[in-house]
């Protein structure tokens, strides 16, 4: 069973208000792939993103900020090692993009 996807509204596109980290490597009718690139203690403007899946091809330590104040630091790496198990009762569909 298929269905359509809709768009889902975002609070500011992050390549509109910060092309400096934010560049678009392909777009079609389905997906975008997008580039997100930070130097050392770089910040990005506040944003926001539809529906995602994110990709670390590096390590990085992230702080994420929310309008609300609250704060989160997620250490991510470029490969990791990992068990997964489905929390939810009903199944899952999943998707996986590697880079060589």
């Amino acid at each position: 069973m298929g269905t359509t996807p809709r768009p889902q509204p975002v609070s500011e596109y992050p390549v509109q208000v910060g092309p400096k980290h934010y560049t678009v490597e392909f777009e079609n009718e389905r997906v975008r792939v997008l580039r997100i690139t930070h130097g050392p203690r770089e910040k990005s403007v506040m944003h926001g993103h539809p529906a995602i899946v994110s990709v670390a091809l590096t390590d990085a330590h992230l702080r994420f900020s929310y309008p609300d104040g609250r704060t989160e630091e997620i250490e991510t790496e470029g490969r990791a090692d990992h068990v997964v198990q489905r929390c939810f009762r009903a199944p899952s569909r999943e998707s996986e993009r590697q880079t060589l």
